[in-house]
């Protein structure tokens, strides 16, 4: 990804007001850009199966017709079921409410409620209007107009005209027949005049897409064509997957819901199957909220509870096999987005766009994503709105350890052991923390306190993963068959180095040998007799640079004058910058060795263990 230098980057002041420009003019324009939102996405959605018919050498002129057609034709068939069904549904609404009062009576009942009755009189209201004005108000009526009739409820509300006082009377312009075609074709009117923009917009964009995607990638892509290309390829594959399945998924999932519904003996089962399999497009509470209405509707049409739990029973199974066994299935790749930001996303596509955001904030926040994981300055987008760790392993291990979370710390390291080995857990997690923790004491950003709590916490988790080293011994140990190769871990300067080196026995220990770890307490030639009493056969020293790197040096003279026929290896653990300086900096003898992570040490062991060193 190209580097951005900083006098490129926006201020943080003059990104937070464009994006409240951005949001003012999404809401401000929302009759403009929901048509060509919708005309995008469904886009992507139809682009593959064009694509397809072209692979199977059919013309487009006459690919991008037969699927618009086929899209208008299952929209308008879906549509029309929902027509029928809600035209019965409003037939029987008297008689469903009915149902609901008696329910509603006999769980007052049940609850021994007056006090609960009194409650539910006090929700509905009154229901008839105060009638305490009615006889002034028609004597008044009767006083200025005597020739008005009593039993007509305008001509007692319409005082006659006094002398000298003109009478006012608005009359409306438009004509009763004009009124009534307005009222009833109207909204009819509007939804196939979207319809028709929408669908316009689609063809359009559908015959034209290889011009319009090179002219996005000349117009934003400017000096980074390879960028922008990536960036499109990437968010139309992913919306174009999670359209098509979801869409697919959703119609197969409204079918069965319908099915069920069906035998269980609920009304209008169609209807709420569709309406359940287009909430689905909501993620984690649109199922649920598509299972309400149906449960609420059986709740109050059955005369048991058998019903309601078989439709709790329905729902629970169906959206249990279709979330956990066939979207991760047919999903080779996620949408990248978390499950936190698509429930706050469609919160704020629904405020922007109202119903049709909440259906299209997946695939928008997808966009968003992809977005600010190809564009430097949005970055923000991809670490607020994506799924994946904004923290290395080893980073968020010492992050909770500076939060002082030393449980979610060690469950961190045990479940990465559980997909790798002990050695590679202490080297790619365990000892960049330390690392990090080193550098930051030596800089001061660590209190007392905060050195104390992390060197306690590690022990611990030494003590934690024990078992999984247990648990994990190799069937080939790497030290040879025999007598046990004594390995001695001497720490270089402090607490650390003694950890470090504590990790690296247990790892040895895993692998056949006898290693043993000397406490930091003792002194350097203390170190040196414990190695010549346990006769040593290989001696460790672990040392975390850059701090310790001098005792190190020190400490593998001393044993090279004491005991010059013990070999040495050095472990520069986490080394970093010119590590050729730093070996010739330790100026040990040429036998000894120095190594920067577990695994080269172990190959300096078992090369030490299985040669001639040890005959």
């Amino acid at each position: 990804m190209p580097t951005i230098t900083p006098l490129q980057r926006p201020s943080r002041l003059l990104q937070a007001a464009a994006l409240v420009v951005v949001i003012y003019a999404l809401r401000t324009a929302q009759e403009v850009l929901v048509p060509v939102a919708l005309a995008v996405l469904l886009s992507f959605l139809l682009a593959p199966l064009i694509s397809r018919l072209e692979r199977w050498h059919v013309k487009r002129m006459l690919a991008v017709p037969l699927v618009v057609i086929l899209g208008l034709g299952v929209i308008f068939g879906i549509g029309y079921a929902v027509a029928k069904e809600l035209q019965n549904l409003n037939q029987e609404l008297p008689r469903y409410a009915t149902f609901i009062e008696e329910k509603v009576a006999i769980i007052g009942n049940a609850t021994g409620g007056s006090n609960f009755q009194k409650l539910v009189n006090k929700l509905e209201g009154p229901t008839t209007a105060p009638t305490t004005t009615t006889a002034p108000t028609t004597q008044v009526t009767k006083a200025f107009n005597p020739s008005a009739d009593a039993s007509g409820a305008a001509a007692q509300l319409q005082p006659a005209a006094l002398p000298g006082v003109q009478q006012v009377q608005i009359v409306s312009n438009t004509p009763p027949v004009i009124s009534m075609l307005q009222d009833t074709f109207g909204p009819l009117l509007a939804v196939l005049a979207g319809t028709f923009v929408v669908t316009v917009l689609v063809i359009f964009m559908l015959f034209n897409r290889e011009d319009m995607r090179d002219r996005v990638i000349r117009l934003v892509g400017a000096g980074q064509i390879n960028l922008t290309t990536q960036a499109l390829d990437d968010a139309a594959k992913r919306v174009s997957q999670y359209l098509l399945m979801q869409s697919l998924i959703n119609g197969a999932y409204a079918i069965i819901i319908s099915t069920g519904l069906f035998f269980i003996g609920i009304p209008n089962a169609l209807l709420w199957g569709i309406i359940a399999g287009m909430l689905r497009f909501l993620p984690y509470v649109g199922p649920w909220l598509g299972a309400a209405t149906p449960a609420l509707l059986a709740f109050a049409t059955s005369a048991g509870y058998r019903e309601l739990a078989e439709l709790g029973v329905l729902f629970l199974v169906v959206e249990t096999i279709v979330s956990s066994v066939i979207e991760p299935h047919l999903y080779s790749a996620g949408t990248g987005v978390s499950s936190v930001a698509l429930l706050v996303s469609a919160v704020f596509w629904g405020w922007v766009w109202g119903t049709v955001g909440v259906l299209l904030a997946t695939p928008l926040t997808v966009c968003l994503v992809v977005i600010g994981k190809y564009v430097p300055q949005l970055e923000f987008l991809s670490v607020l709105l994506g799924d994946e760790p904004v923290f290395n392993p080893p980073t968020r291990f010492y992050q909770r350890l500076l939060a002082g979370d030393a449980e979610e710390a060690i469950e961190l390291a045990e479940e990465h052991v559980k997909e790798n080995s002990l050695a590679e857990t202490y080297q790619l997690m365990v000892m960049p923390a330390l690392s990090m923790a080193v550098e930051d004491e030596r800089r001061g950003r660590l209190e007392p306190d905060q050195q104390a709590f992390m060197r306690q916490s590690l022990r611990e988790l030494q003590v934690e993963l024990q078992d999984e080293a247990d648990e994990k011994k190799p069937t080939t140990p790497a030290a040879p068959p025999g007598r046990p190769v004594k390995i001695v871990c001497l720490p270089a300067r402090d607490e650390a180095d003694e950890l470090a080196g504590g990790m690296l026995s247990q790892v040895l220990a895993q692998a056949g040998y006898s290693p043993e770890s000397v406490a930091v307490s003792a002194l350097a030639s203390e170190m040196v007799a414990m190695v010549q009493d346990k006769k040593a056969d290989i001696v460790v020293i672990s040392a975390l640079p850059p701090s310790a790197i001098r005792h190190a040096r020190y400490l593998c003279k001393l044993l090279n004058s004491k005991l010059p026929s013990v070999p040495v290896i050095i472990g520069l653990w986490n080394a970093r910058g010119d590590v050729q300086r730093a070996r010739e900096k330790i100026g040990c003898t040429s036998a000894d060795q120095v190594c920067i992570d577990f695994a080269e040490a172990m190959q300096h062991i078992s090369q030490l263990a299985h040669g001639s060193v040890l005959k």
